[in-house]
């Protein structure tokens, strides 16, 4: 048995997937270093490179320019796409998608969220965001969304989720979803 199609197959590949709590970077290489968002649980919303001999450099603070904003997810779609949550009480569309490039410029690109907990991108390229909370001021179960990002909008693909956490998509393409200590998959 071998390492699953896509899964990162070098020692250093899989280590920066174990630090950075599964965000695989594909096509991540040695030769190439990755981008991370370490502002999960670290103070200052900061972006870091990280090389393949896990020397780390900052490329980004977020926080100098968007202020506490709290960046809780990462995506990887030729630039890097950063969600955030914000600050309780929860502010219905106070949260974002910040694009930011390698070199550590960014910009907004979606606005109009609220607790984003999660980004994703399927093969064709479309990003997936995941809400944790709509409608309230607080934590609150079967509020969670799943939206995806088109040309004419935001369109909603999941509504009613029991406050999701985080999602990927598989090896086999389907959208896979986490509640609290619950997987569930969407489709497929």
């Amino acid at each position: 048995m071998g390492i699953p199609k896509g899964f990162p197959s070098s020692r250093s590949e899989r280590l920066f997937h174990r630090l950075f709590a599964g965000y695989f970077v594909p096509g991540w290489t040695p030769a190439a270093p990755a981008l991370a968002d370490s502002a999960a649980g670290s103070p200052g919303g900061k972006s870091v490179r990280v090389s393949c001999r896990c020397e780390i450099r900052r490329v980004a603070v977020i926080s100098a320019t968007q202020g506490h904003i709290v960046p809780t997810s990462i995506a990887y779609h030729g630039n890097f796409f950063v969600g955030n949550l914000n600050t309780f009480p929860i502010q219905d569309g106070s949260s974002k998608i910040l694009k930011i490039t390698p070199s550590g410029h960014f910009k907004t690109v979606v606005t109009g969220l609220t607790t984003v907990l999660g980004v994703a991108f399927d093969c064709e390229g479309y990003l997936y965001i995941l809400e944790n909370t709509t409608g309230n001021p607080f934590p609150t179960p079967f509020t969670g969304k799943v939206l995806r990002v088109t040309d004419d909008g935001l369109e909603e693909i999941a509504t009613g989720l029991f406050l999701p956490t985080a999602m990927t998509f598989g090896p086999d393409g389907d959208l896979y979803v986490s509640t609290l200590v619950l997987v569930h998959r969407l489709w497929g």
